[in-house]
């Protein structure tokens, strides 16, 4: 991959880029880490259904459906989705009620995540996250 130099106005290889290669071996050894959690939690496919607002002004949600071999807890599971999917500290119970409430407004845009377990070794994971517009 190349990126442009202002400097010399000229594309160049990203190798000779320091930054451009820390940023590529971080990301290496993350996709390598994620390969290694999906391994031991015995993942088989994680599906994307929706990823960010279906139209302007919506609220953005993240969905995934996440199937096993049955080795993984709902826990371990969870732990997985917010490294490497999308991170939310949130609960829904936490986060419900403070809609209609503005003195809640922190607690309301920070949104929350649900994990859903399907009961056949699957997972549902959602991450809901109000419109700030």
């Amino acid at each position: 991959m190349k990126h442009y130099n202002n400097k010399t106005h000229r594309f160049e290889d990203n190798k000779d880029n320091v930054l451009f290669a820390k940023i590529d071996a971080e990301n290496k050894a993350k996709d390598e880490k994620k390969a290694s959690e999906i391994k031991r939690l015995g993942i088989i496919e994680i599906t994307n259904i929706q990823y960010g607002q279906p139209r302007p002004y919506a609220d953005s949600d993240y969905i995934w459906d996440i199937k096993t071999n049955g080795n993984a807890s709902a826990e371990d599971i969870l732990a997985f989705c917010k490294e490497f999917l999308r991170n939310n500290n949130q609960t829904y119970n936490d986060w419900r009620g403070s809609e209609r409430d503005w003195s809640k407004a922190d607690i309301y845009f920070r949104g929350y995540f649900v994990l859903i377990d399907n009961g056949d070794w699957s997972f549902r994971y959602k991450v809901h996250e109000p419109c700030t517009d």
